[in-house]
């Protein structure tokens, strides 16, 4: 079975942040890790179902089978459109209800989360340093390490 190690080289991470990992596991990395920057990267690489467990509406799970399917060869680009325009109704649906309830939008998801992530990189130019490591408390706080391992598909401990 591959390292992550291995996995970050597949990824083409940058340099420092592979020999930073060396020979630690998925877990050690992720929860050693001081740098948020890093973190975003690979929860972006594996974004798709990271916020699954957040959807309900049955047309934005299907576009995510649908983008699955189409990176294995097995959909068309059409059927991928077709899926990414349900989802993005389905997603405007969403937003219009939650603008309308006044307060849902500002509570919701893993989108703040991220662009809180974001925010504490980007917040504080004076230590940088401090800042990541701030970005990376908020990603373990909001993505957990079972969640990168299934979308890298590689356990935790390997």
């Amino acid at each position: 079975m591959k390292t992550f190690k291995d996995k970050l080289e597949e990824m083409n991470a940058c340099p420092e942040a592979i020999d930073w990992v060396g020979d630690k596991t998925l877990k050690q990395a992720w929860d050693q890790c001081e740098r948020g920057d890093w973190m975003m990267w690979l929860a972006k690489r594996c974004a798709a179902r990271l916020v699954e467990h957040l959807m309900t509406d049955e047309r934005s799970l299907k576009a995510l089978d649908v983008a699955d399917e189409f990176s294995k060869g097995k959909a068309t680009e059409h059927n991928l459109k077709e899926a990414a325009a349900a989802a993005y109704h389905a997603a405007y649906a969403a937003y219009d209800a939650a603008y309308d309830a006044g307060d849902a939008y500002d509570d919701a998801d893993a989108y703040h989360a991220a662009y809180a992530a974001y925010g504490a990189v980007n917040a504080v130019n004076a230590d940088r340093d401090d800042a990541l490591k701030k970005c990376a408390d908020i990603c373990r706080e909001m993505i957990t390490v079972e969640e990168i391992s299934k979308n890298l598909n590689t356990q935790t401990n390997k």
